[in-house]
C-alpha cells in the first residue's frame, strides 16, 4: 500500500471513528434527557400567581405556608367550597354561569360529581379545560378570591327565608311538572343521587339562574354557592 493510499484510509478511519463518536454522544444525551420536560401551562402560571397572592391573606399561615404546590392548590378548592357563599352577589352570578358552561360540556358522571361537590382534582380539572381561556382564567380568580375570602373570615350576607322562598316559587312555576317533581325528589338526597340524577339537576338548577331575572337570581345563585 503506497503513503498515499494510507493516508486515505487513515483519513477515512478517522471520519467514521468521529460520525461514531457523535452519533455515541447523541445517544448518550438523549437517554439522559428526561423523556417529557412539560412545561406550565398559561392557566398553571396563572394559578401560581394566585397563590402568591394569597400569601398576604391572615389565615395563609396557619393553613397552606409549607406545603408543596399541589397540595395548596387542593387546600385552596377545600377553602373555596367553604367562602364562596362569602363572595358577593355578581360573583356569585358569575360563577352560576361559568358552573352551567362546565355542566353542559361534561360526560354525565363528572358532571354529577360536580353537581354534587364531590368531584376529585383530575375531575374538577376536566371541568375546567372544557372552559375557553378567558372563562377558564375567570373561574380561578372566582376560586381565590372565595380562597382569600374563607382565610380573611369575611362575613357572608345573612341568609333571607323570605327570599329564598319567593325565588323557589318562581323557579317552580317556570319548570314543567315533571320536572318541578323529580327536581323535589332528587335534591334531598342529591350527595348519594345516580350520577345522571345529579347531572340533570344541577344542570337544570343552574341553567334556569340567568333566567329568573332579579332579585330571585342573586338568591338562587347564592344558594347553590353554599357548602
Amino acid at each position: 500500500m503506497s503513503e498515499g493510499e494510507a493516508g486515505t484510509r487513515r483519513t477515512v478511519v478517522v471520519i467514521a471513528a468521529i460520525v461514531l463518536l457523535s452519533a455515541a454522544i447523541g445517544i448518550w444525551r438523549w437517554r439522559t434527557t428526561p423523556a417529557e420536560v412539560r412545561l406550565p401551562t398559561p392557566l398553571e402560571r396563572r394559578e401560581s400567581g394566585l397563590i402568591e397572592g394569597l400569601r398576604s391573606s391572615r389565615g395563609f399561615a396557619d393553613e397552606l405556608e409549607g406545603l408543596p404546590e399541589a397540595d395548596v392548590r387542593r387546600a385552596v378548592r377545600q377553602l373555596a367550597v367553604r367562602g364562596m357563599a362569602r363572595l358577593d352577589d355578581e360573583s356569585l352570578l358569575e360563577r352560576a354561569v361559568l358552573v352551567d358552561q362546565m355542566l353542559q360540556r361534561l360526560d354525565e358522571e363528572t358532571c354529577g360529581a360536580l353537581a354534587q361537590g364531590q368531584a376529585d382534582v383530575a375531575q374538577q380539572d376536566r371541568a375546567l379545560t372544557g372552559l375557553g381561556r378567558g372563562e377558564a382564567e375567570a373561574w380561578l380568580d372566582l376560586i381565590y378570591r372565595a380562597a382569600r375570602a374563607e382565610l380573611d373570615g369575611e362575613l357572608p350576607p345573612p341568609n333571607d327565608p323570605q327570599a329564598i322562598q319567593a325565588a323557589l316559587r318562581v323557579l317552580r312555576a317556570r319548570l314543567a311538572p315533571e320536572d318541578a317533581q323529580r327536581l323535589i325528589e332528587v335534591l334531598p338526597k342529591l350527595a348519594d343521587a345516580d350520577p345522571r340524577a345529579a347531572c340533570w339537576a344541577g344542570r337544570l338548577l343552574y341553567a334556569e339562574v340567568p333566567l329568573l331575572g332579579p332579585p330571585h337570581d342573586r338568591v338562587l345563585a347564592r344558594l347553590l354557592a353554599k357548602p
